[in-house]
């Protein structure tokens, strides 16, 4: 096609100008100082994949990346404890005083429009009264926590106060902050984690005594308690990975890798509005974990397993693995551990090389695989961990109760666990019990007792047992039908305000008799001599004249068991962490040591699952 000469021309003009501009620039750009480009620091350091990963476990999550947010968060608040037996004290600092006449206005006191009762009842009213005391309490967010997930919340009363007990007390509901409980500035932090409210459990020892009775250590143990599972969690808390080679397509990768292997329980929406999921990259270091509710607060479990994930996704590739993983269990120093939850990550095409080492000689090899399997629903490993949960003397029987209770409801499992209350081993009939008692098994007979707690009566053969909770939900479980009183009998606390003693006119019969001073007249009634009875009389239970909470009772038990008035031992759950700790090691009758205390740091983990083995030598750097 012609080109018109005058676009020919200015064609020719155009380039003429650019080239001189080019000149020009080129000319100043030799007299003008350039900076050289600014070399962008990368928002996340490349520390390399982990080191000394043995070559079962290359390609593995565990490989590319560490868990954080792994610590329990502790939030905290200023709260009002009610109801107490006139060992309550307000005297705390101005700016707490005054932040909590502000909230208790907030919340209705002294307003007509809450009730016609309380126009009359004032904060400052409240905070004169000896039945009140002002505590900070204190709650651990747990690592991986879903909104609507209870824990326990600890009160105590602030060192200018002088609240004697705070036994028999009732919190009201307060708000849990990070740094919620600053006595300069009480209302200063805004986001909220947890509400906390309910009835306090103190230490036994110190549940029976009177405030002037409470002196010196006594006083120190009273006057904190436990609102025992009063604590709701508020917002989802995730788990983190961290990636160890940032990357964004590693980032994504990893997200699918989890996604797909727990897209069946996944519960937590997506941010794009496409289904669920459990896992969600924020950006090319770090991805936020959502532990599946059908978990049950086991962390530590669904991060293990979701850290043992290979990458690559296709079969062949994962029933090549099995096959490798199933020939390193039998090796010895076999991290088995690890390839459990390798095992388990793999999904069913594992259950074929799991199968043969159900009935290997190894004990800790059997119970690995059977662990493994039992999650992945293979009946034969189901079977093989209700062998080693029924088996005197195996070194992993606690280990395959407690994997036992993470499984569905199995009426099987149900049948064969009852067969563990009869153990003379303590140990092994309690966490049988909870296990069946979480199942709603029948040979658990349960009533609630109010809305203080939930009274158990369990069939067994075994010697009789009395044993109650003081972590997570308030039960008291009693050890055979048979378990009683010793009669005649005599029994005060509570400085005499309460007795319990033989009827006179029937000596198959107790008399109750309380004249505690919250009580407008003395109350009197009658109970059977059968411990389930008398527990239940006291918490309310038949003609409601007695309403004695949670931690009463459990004090009660203890002291009558202490002097010798109960035909049972009284057993009192260990501290927080105690279990985990004998969890993570077999039975101590079988006198041998595996593994360490499940507080060690294994995959930038704060605690793990039951170990198999020694040591691993994955961690993290």
């Amino acid at each position: 096609m012609a080109i018109h000469p005058l676009i020919r021309h200015l064609r020719k003009h155009c380039l003429f100008a650019a080239a001189s501009a080019a000149c020009i620039a080129g000319i100043f750009a030799g007299c003008t100082k350039v900076d050289p480009p600014k070399a962008h620091r990368p928002i996340y350091n490349n520390i390399g994949l982990r080191p000394n990963v043995p070559t079962y476990l290359k390609d593995t999550v565990l490989e590319r990346a560490d868990l954080s947010n792994v610590s329990p968060m502790p939030v905290t608040s200023y709260g009002l404890v009610v109801n107490l037996r006139y060992s309550g004290d307000s005297r705390v600092p101005t700016p707490v005083r005054e932040w909590m006449i502000k909230e208790m206005y907030r919340h209705g006191f002294g307003s007509k429009l809450t009730a016609p009762e309380f126009s009359k009842i004032t904060p400052e009213k409240v905070l004169a009264d000896k039945r009140a005391s002002i505590v900070v309490v204190a709650s651990y967010v747990p690592p991986g926590a879903r909104k609507g997930q209870r824990i326990d919340a600890v009160c105590q009363a602030l060192p200018q106060s002088d609240t004697a007990s705070l036994a028999g007390g009732t919190l009201y509901q307060c708000e849990l902050r990070q740094m919620g409980a600053n006595s300069v500035d009480p209302g200063g932090a805004v986001n909220k984690y947890a509400e906390a409210r309910g009835p306090m459990f103190i230490n036994p020892a110190y549940a029976l005594e009177t405030p002037q009775a409470t002196q010196g250590i006594a006083k120190a143990g009273a006057r904190t308690a436990i609102t025992m599972n009063g604590a709701v969690v508020t917002s989802d808390r995730p788990v983190q990975l961290r990636l160890r080679t940032p990357q964004w397509n590693i980032s994504r990768a990893t997200e699918q890798v989890i996604n797909t292997r727990f897209q069946d329980v996944a519960d937590m929406p997506r941010k794009d509005g496409k289904g669920m999921c459990v896992a969600e990259a924020q950006d090319e270091g770090y991805l936020n974990l959502y532990v599946p509710m059908s978990f049950n607060g086991n962390w530590e479990h669904f991060a293990a397993v979701a850290c043992h994930l290979y990458i690559n996704l296709n079969p062949a590739f994962a029933a090549t693995k099995a096959q490798e993983l199933s020939a390193a269990a039998t090796k010895p120093g076999a991290l088995l551990e690890d390839i459990s939850f390798a095992m388990e990550g793999l999904g069913p095409v594992a259950i074929p090389y799991i199968t043969p080492l159900l009935n290997y000689p190894s004990q800790d090899v059997q119970y690995a695989m059977a662990r493994a399997g039992a999650f992945l629903g293979n009946t034969a490993s189901e079977d093989a961990l209700i062998r080693i949960a029924r088996t005197n003397g195996h070194a992993f029987r606690l280990n395959a109760i407690l994997a036992l209770g993470e499984l569905p409801n199995n009426p099987e499992i149900n049948r064969s666990l009852a067969m563990c209350l009869d153990s003379s081993e303590t140990l092994i009939r309690v966490n049988a019990y909870k296990v069946l008692a979480a199942n709603n098994d029948p040979h658990i007979m349960s009533r609630k007792i109010g809305e203080n707690f939930v009274l158990d009566l369990i069939e067994s053969k075994g010697p009789p047992l009395v044993y109650a909770t003081r972590t997570g939900e308030p039960r008291l479980a009693i050890f055979g039908a048979n378990t009683s009183l010793h009669q005649p009998i005599t029994f005060a606390a509570f400085d005499t305000q309460l007795t319990i003693s033989t009827s006179v006119t029937n000596r198959n019969l107790l008399s109750v008799f309380y004249r505690g001073n919250e009580l407008p007249q003395p109350v009197s009634t009658l109970a059977r001599p059968a411990l389930f009875d008398l527990v239940a009389r006291l918490g309310g239970a038949g003609d409601e004249k007695l309403h004695f909470g949670y931690g009463d009772i459990v004090g009660i038990l203890q002291s009558m068991s202490d002097s010798g008035k109960i035909n049972a031992p009284f057993v009192l759950q260990d501290q927080p962490g105690v279990e985990n700790a004998l969890a993570a090691t077999p039975d101590a009758t079988s006198g041998r040591e595996i593994g360490e205390p499940t507080t060690r740091p294994t995959v930038g983990m704060d605690a793990r699952p039951p170990t198999v083995n020694g040591p691993s030598s994955v961690r993290p750097n």
